[in-house]
């Protein structure tokens, strides 16, 4: 490694991981944050990592991407990337977030909104009862809410360009745990628990809320861009497809210059079920991707639970490390709750990746995770990893 790459190295040991400010419920003008989701990445984390390994042009892989918080930092700094899941989803509100940031302007909220004011979808009970999925919806929201709702869902099938379509689907997927009846936590609606009572919300004006949420979003990260006049560009040079880190098959070997993810801990989120209230509006449930979740918390009493999620992450290391190019970085942020007894997973997959890439990580940080949207878990830190591939 060249002396200014040690020198960043060295610099990157002494940063203060914690950002104990960060909250993303805070954070409301932050096009990461536009749509809620378990778990999210702290933007800070990709963004210094990718700044600093890496240079304007390089291509970032990350696996694990949810909803494209390493897409959107990669874009912002100049860099192409490949970002995949499995949860399709969370994939589509990925790619809605990269294109709205392409698209979303004052003509854009001005014509959605004008197109709602001009919505003649009747709103009787042959609506939300029209099909298995409204049925099952009419549970989670108050009627009138409802009616709302599918309004809403007409207006998004209504557009006749998909870009649009894509990112008027994202607002109301966006409103849908705030319509909803279920106020507590948002694991009541991974595991469906059903509210105990309904309670109505004006969900048009959650979604017009929402619509200037997004403007205001889109223009702070088009002010904050590294090369803001070339965006349309930027945002365009990247993938974002749903896949499994297992299995990288469709990136040919040492193609990627740095990996920067956060893959799940074990035991911890359903990731797709956490988009329960979407699919309902949007069917079909995607079984196949919930049932192929590394690491699901519906399957952490299983005896096999700790194997499993070790095969799993050993499949992905390997494909990570065969991706990256000599001279790149791995960075990879582990954790494990305190829940899992007996074994120590993190340490355990930091020495299997080091044995591959026959070097210890320049970069091994214990970091607290100061803000946690699951409290009963355990898990109060993580560790950041930066492994250099020779």
């Amino acid at each position: 490694m060249n002396p200014q790459l040690l020198d960043i190295i060295e610099q990157l040991k002494t940063f203060d991981w914690r950002f104990i400010d960060y909250n993303p419920s805070r954070e409301r003008f932050d096009v990461n944050n536009i749509h809620w989701y378990p778990a999210p990445f702290v933007p800070h984390i990709p963004s210094i990592l990718i700044k600093s390994l890496s240079k304007p042009g390089d291509i970032v892989l990350d696996p694990f991407c949810g909803t494209g918080v390493t897409g959107i930092e990669a874009a912002r700094l100049n860099r192409r990337f490949v970002q995949l899941d499995i949860n399709p989803i969370a994939v589509e509100i990925a790619q809605a977030k990269l294109t709205a940031i392409r698209i979303v302007d004052d003509t854009f909220t001005e014509r959605l909104r004008k197109c709602l004011n001009t919505c003649n979808v009747k709103n009787d009970d042959s609506i939300v009862l029209g099909s298995v999925q409204t049925e099952e919806a009419s549970k989670w929201f108050h009627p009138k809410t409802l009616s709302q709702l599918l309004t809403l869902k007409h207006v998004v099938q209504s557009q006749p360009d998909e870009t649009v379509r894509l990112v008027t689907k994202l607002i109301l997927s966006g409103i849908l745990y705030a319509a909803s009846s279920q106020t507590k936590h948002y694991s009541y609606v991974t595991d469906n628990c059903y509210p105990n009572q309904m309670v109505e919300r004006n969900a048009i004006e959650l979604f017009l809320e929402h619509l200037t949420l997004l403007k205001d979003a889109v223009n702070d990260f088009r002010t904050n861009c590294e090369i803001n006049s070339v965006i349309p560009r930027l945002v365009s040079c990247g993938i974002t497809e749903t896949g499994d880190a297992r299995n990288l098959s469709m990136l040919p070997r040492e193609s990627v210059d740095i990996v920067v993810t956060s893959p799940p801990y074990i035991g911890v989120n359903d990731y797709v079920k956490s988009q329960r209230l979407t699919y309902l509006l949007f069917p079909p449930f995607p079984s196949s991707a919930d049932s192929a979740e590394i690491g699901r918390r519906q399957k952490r009493r299983r005896k096999t639970a700790v194997a499993d999620y070790l095969c799993d992450m050993k499949k992905c290391i390997d494909e990570m490390v065969r991706v990256t190019r000599s001279g790149g970085f791995i960075c990879i942020a582990l954790g494990q709750s305190s829940s899992i007894k007996g074994t120590d997973l993190v340490k355990e997959l930091v020495t299997y990746l080091g044995q591959l890439l026959d070097s210890a990580p320049v970069l091994n940080k214990v970091r607290p995770i100061v803000f946690r949207k699951i409290y009963n878990t355990g898990i109060g830190s993580e560790r950041l990893l930066v492994f250099h591939k020779a």
